[in-house]
């Protein structure tokens, strides 16, 4: 089940990043990196300027136990890419945990956002 998520899942988006980050791109920094990385990048204070901000949707993905597995985040976007038209979006992020990829998931998050 897709949800949207609310100021009420703060601690939940905050540790579904860290833990979906870490196991997606976890080995690719060292263990003091990824530590600073995920303290700037997925932070309770920023998953909380996310949910009060209207111009920012986020989906929560649950598996059959009500637990969250994934996550989605569309807004404005800050992409550097002159000219940006009006109104442009970005899907900045898309997570599953390991052990809810690949069976169309993902592609549910992605058409819920578009």
């Amino acid at each position: 089940m897709i949800r949207a998520a609310h100021r009420g899942d703060l601690d939940q988006l905050t540790e579904l990043g860290r833990e979906t980050f870490s196991q997606t791109f976890g080995a690719l920094y060292t263990a003091e990196d990824l530590s600073s990385f995920l303290g700037a990048s997925h932070s309770p204070d920023l998953y909380r300027d996310w949910l009060s901000d209207r111009a920012v949707d986020l989906w929560i993905l649950e598996d059959e136990a009500a637990t969250a597995v994934g996550y989605a985040m569309l807004r404005p976007c800050h992409l550097p890419a002159d000219p940006m038209p009006p109104g442009a979006l970005e899907l900045s992020r898309i997570y599953l945990l390991a052990n809810a990829q690949g069976g169309g998931r993902g592609s549910t998050l992605l058409n819920t956002a578009l």
